[in-house]
């Protein structure tokens, strides 16, 4: 699963209440990092494909069956574990 570390300095006594400024302002935080996130989820994609169906893809010898079935199952993992409309954040403390 794509992951960005974005470590702080930032010192906060709670309870924490989270109104819409600071969430614009950590979606922002995803916007800029949104390639780099966007090139991990390709990443693990085509890793998670590789390890559970791999030797389903190389069964297939015609290369442009093959690209196809490839194509099949990169779309079928990232639509069964990614939800590309939702945004998820951990805090961790």
């Amino acid at each position: 699963m794509p992951q960005i570390s974005y470590p702080t300095n930032i010192t906060a006594s709670g309870p924490w209440l989270l109104d819409d400024k600071q969430v614009c302002l950590l979606d922002g935080v995803f916007d800029e990092f949104q390639g780099r996130l966007e090139e991990e989820k390709r990443t693990w994609i085509q890793r998670t494909t590789n390890q559970d169906y791999g030797d389903e893809i190389e069964k297939v010898a015609d290369p442009a069956a093959h690209a196809a079935r490839k194509k099949y199952f990169e779309e079928l993992v990232s639509t069964r574990r990614l939800d590309p409309d939702r945004r998820s954040l951990t805090v961790l403390l």
